[in-house]
């Protein structure tokens, strides 16, 4: 029973995880399968999410920016901040932090003329080694690997 019950976790464990993939995903804006994936979200969710995402954005070299910088920016407590995000998204606020920034990492390592530390300081993280980790969590490659893949594309 025993045995069952940790397979039994660990599908529903990676079952979570695809949920989750899919749900950013849509929040990044990207594409999976040739399709966008849809979800039932009203105007004020997308309008929230979108000026969510730009507060990102504009803060994304901040290394001291976090979930509590962005509840601030919109007005609202850690705590609705987080129970908004969830709902709409399914991810974490501090997730929904990383997704962006490991977007923006992503479009920067297409250009071979930028250095990883480059990109390291241009999403704010200041280990480079926890950047990478983050890194190959969300895309399933490390950074470096990331580039040279794109550079033999070209």
């Amino acid at each position: 029973i025993f045995i069952s019950a940790r397979i039994y976790l660990r599908y529903k464990e990676n079952k979570n995880k695809k949920e989750i993939i899919d749900r950013m995903s849509w929040v990044l804006g990207l594409e999976q399968d040739g399709q966008q994936s849809k979800s039932i979200v009203t105007s004020y969710d997308e309008q929230m999410i979108s000026k969510a995402t730009t507060i990102v954005e504009d803060h994304l070299s901040d290394t001291d920016f976090d979930v509590q910088i962005l509840a601030d920016c919109l007005n609202m407590s850690r705590s609705t901040l987080a129970r908004k995000i969830r709902a709409i998204t399914g991810i974490t606020p501090s997730d929904f932090i990383k997704g962006i920034k490991m977007k923006n990492a992503a479009e920067m390592l297409n250009n071979p003329n930028i250095t990883i530390s480059e990109v390291v300081n241009a999403v704010g993280y200041t280990n480079r080694k926890h950047f990478s980790t983050a890194f190959k969590n969300m895309f399933g490659i490390s950074p470096s690997e990331y580039q040279k893949k794109n550079k033999s594309e070209e």
